[in-house]
């Protein structure tokens, strides 16, 4: 008890619901954490383990093995204190207006793979991805659970860098201000850019950890400081005066 727990948002089953529900299954009081904040998706939540901003989350496990299979040192950092399930996988869902014979080529693929050396590599617990080849039919399966975008904000209207740092801890937003990324400190997002060359940050600013600063277009570079001169949007998740983006 006591300690600070994150979620991926209300709805979700195996980064929420599961351990409410195991605590009461155990006679546990509610309140039994100290502080809940929502990351959004379990990639952003192992950011903030890794970065000891939260105590703990429930993760799931195919999210977690896809994960510590990109970086191995992932499972030597954090460890499994316990584990519910097994727990069902979503359900698949097809639109109305697919031809009749597609969803039967589809749970043929599904409930047959096992048959064929591609359907057993692809339902291994650490492979991400599989094509399956049923009918002419080719299918990507993106496994994870909970089915979360890349992108924790998409459609989130805009914040300044003042209300992010003023109301917007625990949660998903997209924050605007001036890009600044000196060599050898976090880059940042700033609210004004100061009057030198190369220019800093004027006050207020907000660190952002995870961004790739060489995918974004169109910036300044001058004695190896790079900035924007004006305003970009970075989409990511607040916690703590920092903005953490999902860079997967």
């Amino acid at each position: 008890m006591g300690a600070r727990w994150a979620i991926n948002e209300p709805n979700s089953h195996s980064g929420c619901s599961v351990v409410p529900y195991n605590l009461g299954v155990r006679g546990q009081p509610g309140g039994y954490f100290r502080e809940v904040v929502s990351s959004g998706l379990h990639q952003a939540t192992l950011k903030f383990l890794r970065a000891r901003a939260i105590d703990g989350s429930a993760i799931d496990s195919t999210v977690f093995d896809v994960e510590v299979d990109r970086e191995p040192e992932l499972g030597q950092e954090l460890r499994t204190a316990a584990s519910f399930g097994p727990s069902p996988i979503p359900s698949f869902v097809i639109r109305t207006d697919v031809v009749p014979d597609t969803p039967t080529a589809i749970c043929g693929a599904l409930t047959e793979m096992h048959k064929s050396q591609v359907g057993r590599r692809a339902r291994r617990p650490r492979v991400f991805a599989a094509v399956v080849t049923t009918l002419g039919l080719l299918m990507l399966l993106g496994l994870d659970a909970c089915g979360e975008s890349a992108s924790t904000a998409d459609g989130a209207s805009p914040i300044s860098v003042n209300d992010a740092l003023r109301d917007g801890n625990g949660t998903n937003a997209r924050v605007t201000g001036f890009l600044v990324a000196t060599p050898g400190q976090p880059v940042h997002l700033c609210e004004a850019l100061a009057e030198s060359y190369p220019p800093q940050c004027g006050r207020p600013e907000i660190e952002v950890e995870g961004l790739d600063v060489t995918a974004i277009g169109g910036l300044s570079e001058a004695q190896g400081v790079v900035w924007s001169d004006g305003y970009i949007e970075v989409p990511g998740v607040i916690l703590d005066g920092r903005l953490f983006v999902d860079s997967n």
